[in-house]
């Protein structure tokens, strides 16, 4: 019996780094940002789709979407109409690689298949899981984690966790919530306590 778990948390709180632990422990992982990495590339169908959808110049040198460019473009317009637009392209597609992918998985007999994603709770993925994960770390921690790994201001990591839902609001739509406050052993002990919790004598840990 194969369970699929949705992984998520707010950024800095090690989110990546748990999903990592999870394949050391046997779980097949699905990252949704690299698939909609995917799903965007040239000669996929949602590449034609947000060319003619979305104007400006977001194709790099070799033609591909250059997905921070194309973030500027959407984000850009102030009536969030080319959000809606790329969110309508993109998520029944990325929503449809993952089902597959939950698929292929299942078939092959992983006991746990782990959906990594920031934005599940707000995202049509929470009709894929079985179970949401969440990954916290107290803001102190988390910030100068983020700031350290981006190499970006303190300030800017500020602004990006008070534009995010709350650990609070995230919190009440998780089935378990695990605390990384530690260091990476810590984090792999918890998680393989919540592993053999969640899935008994099928584990294998």
């Amino acid at each position: 019996m194969t369970t699929v778990i949705g992984l998520t948390g707010r950024i800095g709180s090690g989110k990546s780094l748990a999903a990592a632990d999870l394949k050391e422990m046997g779980a097949a992982i699905i990252d949704a940002d690299k698939v909609g990495h995917q799903i965007i590339a040239k000669g996929k169908p949602a590449y034609d789709q947000i060319i003619d959808a979305i104007p400006g110049d977001y194709l790099d040198e070799t033609g591909e979407i250059d997905r921070k460019k194309l973030a500027a473009a959407v984000f850009g317009d102030a009536s969030g109409a080319y959000v809606r637009k790329l969110n309508a392209i993109t998520h029944p597609q990325i929503t449809a690689e993952i089902q597959q992918k939950i698929e292929e998985y299942t078939s092959q007999g992983y006991p746990m298949i782990v959906i990594e994603a920031a934005l599940l709770l707000q995202s049509d993925l929470m009709r894929l899981v079985d179970g949401v994960w969440l990954i916290t770390a107290p803001d102190e921690i988390a910030v100068a984690r983020a700031a350290a790994r981006d190499g970006v201001s303190r300030e800017k990591i500020e602004a990006r966790l008070a534009a995010q839902m709350s650990e609070e609001e995230m919190a009440a739509q998780a089935d378990l919530r695990i605390v990384n406050d530690g260091d990476r052993a810590q984090l792999a002990a918890r998680l393989a306590r919540a592993m053999r919790d969640w899935l008994g004598d099928n584990s294998g840990i």
